[in-house]
This record gives structure tokens, C-alpha cells and sequence, in this order.
């Protein structure tokens, strides 16, 4: 059994414990390995692929596995009125299929965050295949000459600084109000000891201090100033080099990291990108 025959069986089956039928579905959003599968999927469950089927985005960002239906199905809540019902279904090792109806207020939303279509706008190409290869883990490149022991991940580490990684927390001082990034017992301006309070700082914008290259790993590195205060020194992502400039407008980006792994901990964190239109 594959693709089309495990995913028909279990929307048949949400559609019979439902009680809905094909003609109420206003899109629906399927992993597809490809636009073809995915569109002879949709037939096959009784759905008018051109009308109902949401855009697979195949060619506009490729088949993401796992997280490929939950980005069709946020993009197609960028579109969604109150009311439409969204059919969605996954595919590996069996199907997993949901059904939502939208509720009041998803207008609202437009606009508040950037989503799946303003993600893809502000894509940046591969300079070329090679790239490509090596960020996949596809081609075996030369060992780096310089091992650097703080990029070892460790889990203890990890979940100890759970909060200045992950919401990007950093301190503001309760007597004087500096704020300071990553989290420290004294204030650098007032000298104050132990009295601060927690700040999030990952929906701020900034402005480029400073920058430069690190051409070991070969990605841009930045300083950059914080409104409100506070300066954070972070790898620059979806920019050339070439293109930077002091005084520029900066926002930050969950990515993931490129560690010198020892073991099978990947890391995530905070990167800044230009601020676009």
C-alpha cells in the first residue's frame, strides 16, 4: 500500500465520522511528493483539484516532509473566510487526516505576520548546486582546520539557558532600565546586582552596528542594536555579504544552526535579516 490508497482511506474515513461530504471542503491541504500524485489524490476522494485542491507549492519551495501540510494548511488560512472548512492529511508510516472549520477573526490576522506567501516572497536562490549538496549532507567537504569547542551542543547546556535561547530572552535592569543580551547578574551601566527582569526580545527590530565575515564557515556575522536597547552579536541569514550595510534595518529569524556536531543534538537559534517591504 502507498501514497493514494493510505490517504483515500483515511479522508474517507473523516469524511464518514464527520458527516461531510466533498462539496464542503473549501481546500484542501495534502502532503504531495508531486503536483501529479497530489492531483490525481484529490479525484480520487471526490475533490475538484482546480477549485479545491490548495497549491501544493512544489515548485515554489519543494516537498518539506513532515511539515509539508501544515504549510499548506497555513497558507491556505491566509486565504480562508469565517465559516470554510479545511480538510488536511498527512502521509508517513499511515495518514493522519483533520478537518477545521475557520472561526471569526482570521481577517484580523492578515497582515500581523508574514506566513507562508510573505516567507516565500523574500526567498533567496542557492548561489549554485554545490551549495546545495553541502548544506544536505550530500558531499563529504574537508574537515574544518579550527574546531571550535563552545559549538559542541549539549543538551544541560541547552535546557539551563532554555530561555535565552528559544524565546530569546534577555534581562532588563529594574533600577536603571539598561537591557543586556545574553542575560547577566550585573548591570553594565548602573552596576546594580541581581535585579532585573525578564524581556523578550525576538519581535524587536534593530539596526546594523557592525559586520563582517566568517569565512571558516563562510556566513556573515553582525552586531546589531536593539530598539528599546540592548545589542545582540548573531549570524546573519538570507543576505550576500555584499549587501550589508551599517545603519540597516534588522529583524530575527528561528534557524537552525551550523554546529560542530559530536553527537545527534542539532541546534536552533536566533539569526538577524534585513527588514523587507
Amino acid at each position: 500500500r502507498g501514497y493514494l490508497p493510505v490517504i483515500k482511506e483515511a479522508v474517507g474515513g473523516l469524511f464518514k465520522k464527520a458527516g461531510v461530504e466533498p462539496k464542503d471542503i473549501a481546500k484542501a491541504a495534502f502532503y504531495a511528493p508531486d503536483p501529479r500524485r497530489v492531483m490525481e489524490l484529490a479525484k480520487s476522494v471526490g475533490l475538484n483539484p482546480q477549485a479545491q485542491l490548495q497549491d501544493p507549492l512544489i515548485e515554489a519551495m519543494g516537498c518539506t516532509g513532515t511539515a509539508h501540510p501544515l504549510m499548506l494548511l497555513a497558507a491556505a488560512l491566509e486565504e480562508a473566510s469565517p465559516g470554510a472548512k479545511l480538510l488536511m492529511a498527512s502521509y508517513g508510516n499511515g495518514s493522519d487526516a483533520f478537518l477545521f472549520t475557520v472561526k471569526e477573526g482570521v481577517e484580523e490576522l492578515r497582515g500581523t505576520r508574514r506566513g507562508v506567501k510573505g516567507h516565500l516572497e523574500r526567498k533567496k536562490p542557492l548561489p549554485d548546486y554545490t551549495t546545495y549538496l553541502r548544506w544536505k549532507g550530500l558531499v563529504t567537504m574537508p574537515e574544518r582546520r579550527v574546531p571550535m569547542a563552545v559549538s559542541y551542543p549539549s543538551a544541560v547546556a541547552i535546557w539551563r539557558e532554555r530561555n535565552r535561547i528559544y524565546p530569546f530572552h534577555g534581562v532588563k535592569c529594574k533600577n536603571c532600565g539598561t537591557v543586556q543580551y545574553p542575560p547577566q547578574r550585573v548591570c553594565i551601566k548602573c552596576k546594580a546586582k541581581d535585579n532585573f527582569e525578564e524581556v523578550r526580545l525576538y519581535d524587536k527590530k534593530g539596526t546594523l552596528f557592525s559586520f563582517s565575515f566568517d569565512f571558516l564557515r563562510g556566513i556573515p556575522i553582525g552586531i546589531v542594536n536593539l530598539e528599546g536597547g540592548g545589542r545582540v552579536f548573531l549570524e546573519l541569514a538570507d543576505v550576500d555579504v555584499r549587501e550589508l550595510k551599517v545603519g540597516m534595518e534588522m529583524e530575527f529569524t528561528f534557524r537552525k544552526l551550523d554546529l560542530w556536531r559530536s553527537d545527534g543534538i542539532y541546534g536552533y537559534f536566533w539569526k538577524a535579516t534585513p527588514v523587507t517591504a
